[in-house]
């Protein structure tokens, strides 16, 4: 595998690897995630798909197995500038305008949209090596450009993902579920550093990411577990046959089901909260670890029926 970098300009050079690159947008986002976004039978393409978009697409044998763009946070281009900033400015009705804290217009942060890694890569070394690539390409445009950081709006197992890969992501901005997809999403920042100065593990789908999974949820809602996870994506499909019992727990009075099940570990690391003297919030914590124990526990008895999908390597 290997990686290409482009603009509008020179797109004309990978023969029809952007449009290629469009298709796997749309099968993913559009036919698997639902989302309401322009597209047509074959692409997804939208108003960000502009002159100040570069892309870093990830090859094989002239196929395309991922990708993702990138653009400054001072683009323009009409009457839009960037996904984050319109989303801020309430002027995208599919992203919540709480999830970035404030504008940012600089040269010095870039913001990475539709990344994607293809389900043809079957292995967790590949899809690693894939996603490092495509990272690697994004970081060498922005540098080239003189910027210093990448931004995108992500799921939170994304920033877990590029940490074991050994990119430095950190979440900023409340995280939010969107309503159409099911998934957990949050705005991360991360400094540009390649991946040939990175030290992580290159096997991060073998870890908890991947391991949160539903349990058997023909007992709950007469549904197979890659249905639901075909429907609502890893977390949510936890959320569905295990949040029901979480809920009617008394000590989840003022944490949502999701917090409760399988994203405790991302509000734990997020939120200021005093551990040592909150006696409530360590019981929760550990009423947490149990039932996400108990659900990798019977997930691992479903994973020969499962295969992996590109969930875990996707941003907005």
């Amino acid at each position: 595998m290997h990686n290409i970098t482009f603009d509008l300009s020179t797109l004309h050079e990978h023969g029809s690897a952007f449009f290629d690159y469009l298709k796997l947008r749309k099968r993913f986002f559009v036919d698997r995630l639902g989302w309401d976004v322009p597209h047509n039978e074959n692409y997804e393409m939208d108003q960000y798909d502009n002159p100040t978009a570069w892309y870093s697409l990830l090859m094989e044998d002239g196929q395309v197995l991922g990708g993702a763009r990138v653009m400054p946070t001072t683009s323009v281009w009409g009457k839009h500038t960037y996904m984050l900033r319109d989303a801020f400015r309430g002027t995208i009705d599919t992203i919540a305008e709480r999830a970035m804290p404030s504008e940012i217009p600089t040269p010095m942060v870039w913001e990475c949209t539709r990344l994607v890694v293809s389900d043809n890569l079957r292995t967790q070394q590949q899809r690693s090596e894939g996603l490092s690539l495509v990272v690697d390409g994004l970081v060498e445009i922005a540098s080239q450009q003189g910027a210093s950081e990448l931004m995108t709006l992500s799921t939170i197992s994304l920033m877990r993902a590029l940490r074991q890969l050994g990119f430095p992501a950190d979440q900023m901005g409340e995280p939010y579920r969107d309503p159409g997809d099911g998934r957990r999403y949050a705005v991360l920042r991360m400094p540009l550093v390649s991946n040939n100065d990175a030290a992580g593990d290159k096997s991060f789908l073998e870890d908890q990411d991947v391991q949160e999974m539903s349990v058997s949820s023909a007992a709950f809602h007469g549904t197979d577990a890659p249905t639901l996870v075909d429907k609502f994506g890893w977390r949510g499909a936890l959320e569905q046959t295990v949040g029901e019992f979480v809920a009617a727990s008394p000590l989840y009075t003022n944490i949502n089901v999701s917090d409760s099940v399988v994203n405790f570990s991302d509000r734990w690391e997020s939120e200021s909260i005093d551990r040592k003297t909150d006696p409530g919030v360590i019981v929760k914590s550990g009423v947490c670890g149990i039932f996400h124990a108990a659900a990798v526990s019977v997930w691992v008895c479903l994973m020969p029926s499962l295969k992996l999908t590109p969930w875990m390597t996707s941003a907005r």
